[in-house]
Order: structure tokens, then sequence, then C-alpha cells
């Protein structure tokens, strides 16, 4: 079967690239041609026709006399760098799509049997991203639409009640629909009104093994704690340096030297760049610990057996962390405060690997089960 994927667009964010690819190399192993429809960011095509004249610009402003010192370039050429040779090089994709209209046009043309949408926050309301792309008001009725490990990011209903009729009109259209945490189950059953199952996250349904040929040739393996932080905080960079110091061991991080871009200071081109996303797996092999405030940093620490804390991180959304701490009885590895005897009491705790490993094979069957029955029930 020919299927199409429909996630977020890519950018530079380890866990989207790699969900994306596990989901395509799970279907292409259970026999189908799956193909990744490349949305990009809605704001994406006006940066890219105005970047010409921004490099002009600058490079006028540097022959006027009594001029400032003035620094401009292309920064997200830099920072997507390493993805963009990922994406060329690991994932079977449609050209780039901008907009609905050529979303369809392209989704007609390569003569797709089906669609999946998802995962990660697919039906969340993104001010850049339109949510009916992803509910599929543009696709015409007769095409089997499946929903994967879908998740809204959050515990809150954030449509409107007129939203809330649109896309409960539209999601009943889907097939099969799963989520990837209970909260999405709730919300779906009590705002869409209907039935979704739990799934895993795509990326959980592969092995070390399958991400281990990702590294690249020339990777080092790095020892000590590795965090995998998004959004820094000064409680954060403390709870680091406790855990470093309590197990005397050094941290490192596997992010760009510059994380806040400011492309009017004079920073090397080099240091925007992103590490390769198998630099970053590797990581996670050859650490000691790991400490997160991320989905996929938690999601990694789990699938490399990875004794972990994850700082609880609300502006990236809470409900998709508990729920995957809870199908594993790791709740406990989740923090809050900078407080000194309860982490230090999880730095010295064990994870029961057997256990944990045991219950993501029953969720990897029951995941790809759920993919295999409503791929081949009712096919057009």
């Amino acid at each position: 079967m020919k299927i199409g994927i429909l996630t977020l667009p890519l950018t530079n964010n380890y866990g989207g690239h790699l969900q994306a690819w596990a989901l395509q190399t799970v279907l292409k192993r259970e026999g189908h041609d799956a193909i990744l429809l490349d949305i990009r960011r809605s704001d994406e095509k006006t940066y890219n026709l105005m970047m010409p004249a921004k490099l002009f610009l600058a490079n006028f402003i540097k022959f006027l006399p009594n001029k400032k010192d003035y620094h401009y370039f292309d920064y997200r050429k830099y920072q997507d760098l390493h993805f963009q040779n990922f994406r060329d090089q690991n994932l079977i994709k449609t050209k780039r799509i901008y907009g609905r209209n050529q979303l369809k046009i392209v989704f007609n043309r390569e003569n797709f049997d089906s669609i999946i949408v998802g995962s990660d926050q697919v039906w969340r309301k993104w001010n850049i991203i339109p949510l009916d792309l992803y509910f599929l008001s543009w696709l015409s009725p007769d095409i089997k639409r499946i929903g994967y490990a879908i998740s809204y990011g959050k515990d809150k209903w954030e449509l409107t009640e007129n939203e809330t009729k649109r896309y409960s009109d539209l999601a009943k259209r889907f097939s099969g629909l799963s989520m990837r945490e209970m909260d999405g189950i709730i919300m779906t059953k009590e705002y869409l009104g209907l039935e979704t199952e739990l799934v895993l996250d795509p990326t959980m349904l592969l092995d070390t093994s399958d991400y281990k040929c990702l590294y690249p040739n020339d990777y080092t393996s790095k020892k000590g704690i590795f965090y995998y932080i998004l959004d820094s905080t000064d409680k954060k960079k403390n709870i680091i340096s406790f855990c470093s110091e309590i197990m005397d061991q050094p941290v490192f991080e596997v992010m760009p030297k510059v994380r806040w871009f400011d492309t009017m200071k004079k920073f090397p081109k080099k240091d925007y760049i992103y590490p390769s996303i198998g630099e970053w797996l590797s990581a996670f092999q050859f650490s000691n610990f790991v400490i997160t405030d991320s989905f996929h940093g938690t999601v990694f620490s789990i699938i490399f057996n990875k004794p972990f804390i994850v700082i609880g991180n609300e502006y990236r959304g809470l409900s998709r962390i508990h729920s995957l701490l809870k199908l594993f009885n790791l709740e406990n590895r989740l923090v809050f405060n900078f407080e000194k005897e309860s982490i230090k009491e999880l730095l010295i705790s064990p994870i029961d690997w057997n256990t944990v490993n045991q219950t993501r094979e029953k969720w990897k069957g029951i995941s790809i089960d759920f993919i295999n029955e409503h791929l081949t029930n009712n096919i057009k």
C-alpha cells in the first residue's frame, strides 16, 4: 500500500525527525511504500524569498561611511545543515509543500492509497500551522485516513465551540485513531465524541540496533552525565551541577554553541550548526546518566536503558511526559523543584530495566497491531 505520512514540519528538532523516520521505517518493514509529505512552516517561504534582499542590504551597509557594525547572514541554513542532510539521506519524501493547495496537489499526483497523520503534536493549535491540515479537511472522502500517536500537547482543551464541532465532524472520517497520551484519549472522547487507543510514540517501536546505524563514522563516545535541556533556567542548571557533584562525573550536552540566535553579533557561522542526529543519539548510549526536560529526551533514555531524571517543563507540555512515565511505572523520575535529598535518592535508585523492556515489547506489539489492523481493514 502506498501511504503518505503527514507530521509537523521538520525543523531543528531531534525528536521530530526521529519519530518521522521511525514511523516510515516501521511501515516499510510491514511491506508498505511510505512517503513523507514534506509540509513546511507557513513563514518559511516568506523567509526564503526575503533572505536575498536582506543579505544584499547587509553587504551594502558595510560600505557606508560612519556605519555601525552590522552583521547578517542566513543563520537558519546553518541551524538546519545536519537536519537537511538527515532528511536527504534517510527519509523518502515529496518535494517541499507550502500550504493546503500544494498539499492536495502533491497528494493526488502521488496517487496515495491512504494517509497516516502523526505522530507528535499534530492536533495542537499552533499559530503558524493551520490545524485543518491535520484534520484533513482538504482530503477526498474516499481516501483511508489513520491517526497514529496523535498528541494535543496539553492537558486542557484549546478549541472554541465552533472549532470543536468542525473538527469533530472531520475526525469522524478517520478509520482509526490513536493517541500518544491518556489525556488525549480522554479529551477526544469528551470533546470529539470518539473512542481512541493508546499507542507508543513511533521512536519506541524501534530498538537501539536500529538507531546505531545512524551514528556518524567519526562519533566520539562521551562519558558522564548527558543533559538535553530545551529551555534552560537557573533551577535546571543548579540541578545539573548538583548531580555532577554528587555523582562525581562531568556533564556534557549535544547542542550548538549559539542557541538563542542573534544574527547582529559576529559569532562564527559554525557555532549555529546543530550536531548531527547520530551524534545526539550516541550521547544516550555512551552516557552514564541523563538529565532532560524533553519528551523525546525521556523516550531515548528509556530506549537506551539509561538512568535519568526529567525536569518538569510546563511550557512544552507535561501531559505526554506524565503518560509516558506512568506507562513504564517511572513517575518518580519526574522532578519539579531543586530538592537535594529527593534528587540524591533518584541518583542512587536503580531502574528495573527488565520490567521496563518487557512493558515496551508488549506495547510495541499493541502499537504495530493497531497500524496493521487499520491499514488492512476496508481498503478502498
